[in-house]
């Protein structure tokens, strides 16, 4: 019997201890997901990240469209790069009890993101074009404008407008922003006046496809350099650019129920995990992240509790086993 209590207490116990441990690891570490699979790169890189974001959230995506934006700069008498612009076109899916797609259901939308952003540009951008006082305050806004080409009334033509943003559930960081260039040419991480910038975040703007839109579009980004732009501030247009395909039917999105594939103007698609972080791989992000250690913490500190109880009952058995053998030889000499 004493045997088995042993197995209880050194064993199935911290076992048990251990694993209710994991299980609550496993059920209250959803929230911390996200940002460690956007996280999961091993290294600061902005544009794995960002791809990673779209993957996560989307059923299936592409890249639309990349393009390293520059202007001209006077004084350097040379084009310098404002900021890289990647497009990414991405869908959201239902399907039908048969495992059909459900072509009334796709949603369609477009993700503007800017990275790598050169602020020192940027602002020199701003002030060389626009006869506002010099200032670096703030990190500049921007915002994007889309404007329907196809409708031949040019004042009366649809458009949309939007500031870009931080993202609000996960930070991206732009890692190789750049802030003022110095007097030697050095590109550095201050402000103008020398203030350190802390790692700012990839700048985000989502568009979902209207019908009141054409596939004929412009998009226009401005920047200025106030955290809420007026017709007072600073502001110019950074980058203009004309799109004839904008506006594809999301209708026309196909799938291969057995292969399990996307295909979107003829172009396959990269498949995403529609936010489920299951099927994005839970499982191996928290067990690495938490349920290892702390199952090993608990089992150990188990193991400590019962391991010193089966001690002290050994001592305990042990103790009264010689007391008895002292009354028993006492009892001999009395014979």
């Amino acid at each position: 019997m004493k045997g088995l209590y042993k197995i209880l207490l050194l064993v199935i116990v911290p076992l048990l201890v251990a694993f209710g441990i994991g299980s609550f690891a496993y059920n209250n570490s959803t929230g911390y997901f996200l940002s460690w699979y956007i996280d999961d790169t091993g290294y600061k890189a902005t544009e794995e990240e960002m791809e990673k974001y779209i993957d996560f959230y989307s059923d299936a995506y592409d890249v639309y469209y990349t393009e390293e934006v520059k202007m001209f700069n006077d004084e350097l008498d040379k084009d310098v790069k404002l900021f890289d612009l990647t497009v990414y076109r991405w869908f959201e899916v239902e399907f039908d009890d048969d495992n059909q797609l459900n072509k009334k259901s796709i949603d369609l939308k477009y993700s503007y993101v800017l990275s790598n952003i050169n602020y020192g540009n940027v602002y020199y951008s701003i002030y060389e074009r626009s006869d506002k006082q010099h200032r670096f305050e703030y990190l500049p806004t921007f915002t994007i404008n889309i404007s329907d080409l196809g409708d031949e009334d040019e004042e009366n033509r649809d458009e949309a407008e939007t500031q870009f943003a931080d993202n609000s559930d996960v930070k991206l960081y732009d890692y190789n922003f750049v802030g003022y260039t110095d007097d030697n040419g050095e590109e550095t991480k201050r402000t103008y006046s020398g203030v350190k910038i802390s790692t700012p975040s990839t700048k985000w703007a989502a568009f979902p496809v209207e019908d009141k839109f054409t596939s004929n579009i412009k998009v226009v980004i401005s920047a200025t350099d106030s955290q809420f732009p007026s017709e007072e501030d600073a502001t110019i247009e950074v980058y203009t650019k004309e799109f004839s395909d904008y506006n594809q039917k999301s209708r026309d999105l196909e799938y291969d129920s057995a292969t399990k594939t996307f295909k979107f103007a003829g172009k396959e698609l990269e498949k995403g995990y529609d936010n489920d972080i299951y099927a994005a791989g839970y499982f191996k992000y928290v067990f690495k992240k938490t349920i290892w250690w702390q199952f090993l913490l608990a089992l150990v500190l188990t193991l400590v509790v019962t391991g010193s109880t089966v001690i002290v009952w050994e001592a305990e058995a042990k103790k009264e086993k010689e007391e008895m053998a002292k009354r028993e030889a006492k009892k001999n000499k009395k014979k």
